[in-house]
């Protein structure tokens, strides 16, 4: 009999231990439950008050959740965002990869990936954004989600652009300085390489210049320098480049002439424009324009171009007939030496009309 309680007694013993062992794992379940909830709430609250964009993207490639700092960026609601894919977001010339890199996320083979892009906003404008994709972590079947950080670029980028003007272009003219010929100097010439054509340059020193820095000072000489500019890009395509090269030296460079004709009809039609002209105190101070052309041949670099031209624009500095013709080159001279004597006659300058009449003479 004392067996047979002692029996029951540890089967009564072994029923209690499974109640409480179903309460333990139903209080444990209850604690993961409470715990994944107030992880939920605290992942909820980052992405809401997070300083940048963030997306959370489901399965199907469609937008689950944008949080306002998305939202703020793009100048829309989050409910016009919710439903939509990525790529809606983006300018059209920027979604590609974006199909390759969707499957490989929702194959596993892909966890992070980080790509700049252009965001479209309102009117017609887009911002650039640099987006990091996340594959957020999942149980068997694929991933959960994808989150989308998005940072706004746009003050490094217009510092980047900033940095790049002040790296290529001159200050004083807003020319293109002696880095950016290189750059497009050696574009030209792969590009003649694979297309054909001609590649040109001219090289451009000021005459008189110096007398009108020392006499005037360097702020007039800045302003001659900045009318130099502006008459020779006048004087040519867009598709050229022209550079100050240094001090009052320019250089223009042709690319894709279709004869070499066109070299010296540019060369030509700069030497014979206009003398740019500033006016000091009622007095117009002009400066001559002395060219040198020269056409870049097999195994030319930058370098023997220039030294070329710069060769051909003493030349023609020495004697302007060698490219504007006997009548031209006096014409220039008398023109030159009349306006160097207006800057510094007591009664003023001559009309323009009356320089025309005697250069005509």
């Amino acid at each position: 009999m004392a067996h047979d309680g002692q029996t029951g007694s540890d089967a009564a013993g072994d029923g209690g231990s499974e109640g409480l062992d179903d309460s333990a794992q139903h209080a444990r379940l209850a604690s993961l439950e409470a715990e994944l909830a107030a992880a939920r709430r605290t992942e909820h609250v980052l992405v809401e008050h997070a300083p940048i964009g963030m997306l959370l993207i489901e399965p199907d490639g469609l937008i689950h959740h944008a949080n306002p700092a998305l939202c703020e960026l793009l100048g829309v609601a989050a409910s016009d965002l919710v439903g939509r894919r990525l790529s809606s977001l983006l300018q059209a010339q920027d979604r590609d990869h974006l199909d390759s890199l969707w499957e490989a996320f929702t194959a596993q083979t892909l966890q992070r990936s980080v790509l700049e892009r252009r965001l479209r906003v309102p009117r017609g404008r887009s911002v650039w954004a640099q987006l990091c994709a996340v594959a957020l972590p999942a149980g068997p079947g694929g991933i959960a989600r994808l989150l989308v950080q998005v940072v706004d670029l746009t003050a490094r980028r217009a510092l980047e652009e900033e940095l790049r003007t002040v790296a290529l272009q001159d200050p004083l003219t807003g020319l293109a300085n002696r880095r950016a010929l290189e750059d497009r100097f050696a574009h030209a010439r792969a590009r003649q390489q694979r297309y054909g054509g001609d590649v040109g340059l001219l090289f451009i020193d000021l005459d008189r210049f110096k007398t009108v820095n020392d006499d005037h000072g360097h702020d007039t000489g800045d302003r001659m320098l900045r009318e130099v500019a502006r008459t020779l890009t006048s004087a040519v395509r867009a598709t050229d480049t022209v550079c100050r090269f240094g001090g009052d030296e320019f250089v223009v460079l042709l690319a894709e002439l279709d004869t070499p004709e066109r070299l010296h009809e540019v060369a030509d039609r700069i030497a014979g424009s206009s003398a740019p002209v500033v006016r000091v105190r009622g007095h117009e101070l002009s400066v001559g324009l002395s060219v040198g052309a020269t056409l870049a041949q097999a195994g030319d670099d930058l370098e023997s171009c220039l030294r070329r031209a710069d060769i051909a624009m003493y030349r023609d500095k020495q004697d302007l007939r060698r490219a504007r013709g006997p009548r031209m080159a006096e014409a220039s001279h008398r023109a030159q030496a009349a306006t160097l004597r207006d800057a510094h006659d007591p009664n003023g300058p001559r009309s323009r009309d009356a320089q025309r009449t005697e250069e005509a003479s």
